[in-house]
């Protein structure tokens, strides 16, 4: 990383969740957020360097969903019709690097080389 660079967090950034408490949000993203601080330490400068970060310190490996999509909102795009789209409880940013948590340990992380989406459960 070049430089140090601040995370900017953002609750409910597509305002989905009218009514939901910030920390009920928080709570409900589990412990992902300090695996991110964690993570971003390491200086990352892609999606692929942020989620093998993540990955380690998540430590139960690094499923990686096919045909899976993270939208320009940062909303979850499934890819089948099976499954809804999901909006994020949480944003994390840092510089061209950001993470969507979503329901169920959905993770999307979106970078200059593209875009992951893993689960986190």
């Amino acid at each position: 990383m070049e430089e140090y660079r601040s995370t900017v967090t953002t609750f409910d950034p597509n305002e989905a969740f009218e009514g939901v408490e910030n920390d009920r949000l928080l709570d409900a993203c589990g412990i992902i957020p300090m695996f991110f601080f964690t993570a971003i330490q390491e200086g990352p400068e892609t999606a692929k360097e942020l989620h093998s970060a993540l990955c380690r310190e998540y430590g139960f490996g690094d499923y990686v969903w096919e045909g899976a999509e993270v939208n320009e909102k940062g909303t979850y795009v499934a890819g089948n019709d099976e499954d809804p789209d999901l909006e994020p409880y949480m944003s994390m940013v840092n510089g061209p690097l950001a993470l969507y948590i979503y329901q169920y340990g959905i993770i999307g992380v979106t970078g200059p080389d593209g875009t992951i989406v893993s689960r986190m459960d």
